[in-house]
């Protein structure tokens, strides 16, 4: 088989058959709404043109844990005056401002519907920690509003109303909550002055079921039964004020404290924007990871948008500082941005530590019939891997969870495995060398160094391939970096395969490098990866390294093609990389 041959049958990840999914993707329904999890929690309450109400805050002491939280749960279930009824029982304590029914929907569409459509931001504190409380929508037709209000909590307080039991809804929003990450859920059984004892029981054996349905530990997750309504009128009963003070204390006790990622390059991804006349525009988030510090330079990142900035201020619950760590809720004064070029959805992170993409392969998980409704077209309830493109051009890391929606009905779960460089398309489930994305055609008058452009275009285009890859990734990227670059060559008559792979040997070197045109380097190293790893190798895997095993053993054996090829030290073959 020829180099051009096999690197036009090269797949980044196989497309084929998994489970009932083709590598043509063929179940696939045409038309999908892609909801990226990169939305945050907005600590000020606030859109494009409403002000600022202060009586939301609550200063995060210091010295205390910073938690995610939030409520989800069917429509009028009484998320919201729960919400409130938080807040009032803490002002009590000095803890939290009282934030009324009014103020967290005070939206005009949202008084004239009495449902939360938006999702609300509050903050306040317990004696041991300080929470960001997200008061997410119920109703069917704001699940988006709900998927970017749950995608950054910590834990979530399930509501679950005891006069009507578990509700669409409340199904919709425990998958939504695991499929973005929400580990530990607390219910509180809501109106649970309506009904009798027996009813409380079995509500509390059907919410059970469903915790374990959705993979939630069913067994330990606390139960409260209150009314919320009874506690914000100020009833100090076993159901009113005093399960509101049970709730606190379970959040204290079962919701634990996140592992946050201090080291990694600050991200911020962006949950809301709006102008301050006098000063400019100001983005709202949940810092996801690293530290972000006050003018430090940056970059708006989303939507085919790439801008530069400053970060000239940075406010914590109305506090001004110097810095803020992951997991915290801001607002970030922007330098030298406009309000129309900022959006929610985008990103701001450091400058040049990720980059935008639209490209990418996925694992993705379609809802069976029993999670939702229209899976018609596509076979429900089963895995695969997928390619995927974007309309436009967003950051996405490996691991990134998003959600499919078609017509307001949740569709499936997908988890990004890896970008695909610009100079590779999709074509018939395979990967190929897009031609017009290489940066210069070696042609008989390319010198040395036009090879050489080529070589460094190509290793940044893979860089970011290789962030968070395995070692059997890694190799998988330098034979896509160098099977383009030989196609490059061999469609020019009067360029050798030998000359490019030779280009790449010097910019690798001193490293090892094998010249031939059966193997490169990158096949030499995927071998050796493969044999370490043989009990544990995938059906694909196996017949990657049977192929390769062939060859290797071809050279080994014959001693003319070994001393043609120069093979000096395998033991220095794993440190060749295409990342200088």
């Amino acid at each position: 088989m020829s180099r051009v041959k096999f690197w036009k049958s090269l797949q980044l990840l196989s497309a084929q058959k998994t489970g009932l999914f083709n590598s043509t993707c063929s179940y696939v329904p045409k038309r999908f709404i892609w909801l990226c999890q990169f939305s945050a929690k907005n600590p000020y309450n606030l859109k494009r043109q409403s002000a600022v109400n202060s009586r939301i805050f609550s200063t995060a002491p210091d010295e205390k844990n910073h938690i995610n939280v939030g409520t989800i749960g069917h429509v009028d279930h009484g998320k919201t005056t729960l919400t409130a009824a938080i807040t009032k029982v803490l002002q009590k304590d000095g803890l939290a401002s009282y934030v009324s029914y009014d103020e967290i929907d005070k939206a005009p569409e949202e008084k004239a519907r009495g449902i939360t459509i938006n999702a609300a931001h509050i903050g306040y504190s317990t004696r041991k920690r300080h929470y960001a409380h997200t008061d997410c929508p119920g109703h069917a037709d704001f699940i988006k509003n709900m998927i970017s209000g749950a995608s950054q909590m910590d834990g979530a307080i399930l509501v679950v109303a005891a006069t009507d039991g578990q509700m669409p809804q409340t199904r919709e929003h425990l998958l939504l909550a695991k499929q973005v990450g929400v580990k530990k859920i607390v219910v509180y059984v809501n109106k649970a002055d309506l009904v009798d004892n027996e009813v409380l029981e079995l509500v509390e054996l059907e919410i059970r079921e469903l915790l374990d349905e959705f993979g939630f530990d069913s067994e330990n997750s606390p139960v409260i039964f209150g009314s919320a309504l009874q506690a914000l009128n100020g009833e100090d009963t076993e159901i009113g004020e005093k399960s509101i003070r049970k709730l606190l204390d379970v959040l204290d006790e079962y919701i634990p404290i996140p592992e946050r990622d201090f080291k990694s390059p600050f991200m911020l991804p962006i949950d809301n924007v709006f102008l301050v006349p006098g000063r400019g525009t100001v983005v709202v988030g949940t810092i996801l990871r690293g530290i972000m510090k006050k003018n430090a330079s940056s970059e708006l990142l989303g939507f085919d948008t790439k801008l530069k900035t400053t970060i000239g201020d940075i406010q914590v619950f109305k506090k001004s500082v110097t810095e803020v760590k992951a997991g915290e809720n801001v607002g970030a004064l922007l330098r030298n941005v406009k309000l129309r070029d900022v959006q929610r959805g985008m990103l701001l992170c450091e400058a040049d530590s990720v980059k935008l993409s639209n490209r990418f392969t996925a694992s993705i998980y379609f809802l069976s019939k029993d999670e939702d409704e229209g899976v018609e077209m596509i076979m429900p309830g089963e895995h695969g891997k997928v390619y995927l493109t974007l309309l436009s051009k967003m950051v996405m890391l490996p691991g990134q969870s998003f959600t499919i929606r078609e017509n307001k009905i949740t569709v499936g779960t997908v988890q990004s495995l890896s970008q695909i460089a610009s100079f590779l398309k999709v074509q018939g489930g395979k990967i190929t060398v897009n031609e017009d994305a290489l940066p210069t055609r070696v042609t008989s008058k390319s010198t040395t160094s036009g090879y050489l452009n080529i070589i460094l275009q190509l290793i940044k285009e893979a860089h970011s391939d290789l962030e968070g890859c395995n070692n059997l990734e890694r190799a998988e990227v330098r034979q896509w970096v160098e099977y383009a670059i030989l196609y490059a060559a061999q469609n020019e008559s009067s360029v050798s395969a030998q000359s490019v792979l030779k280009e790449l040997n010097s910019f690798l070197a001193p490293r090892t490098y094998l010249v031939s045109q059966k193997l490169t380097i990158a096949d030499i190293f995927l071998y050796y990866v493969l044999q370490d790893k043989m009990e544990n190798l995938t059906l694909l895997e196996k017949e990657k390294y049977l192929n390769l095993s062939r060859w290797f053993d071809n050279i080994q054996q014959n001693s003319s093609i070994r001393q043609s090829n120069k093979i000096v030290n395998f033991n220095t073959l794993y440190l060749a990389s295409v990342v200088p």
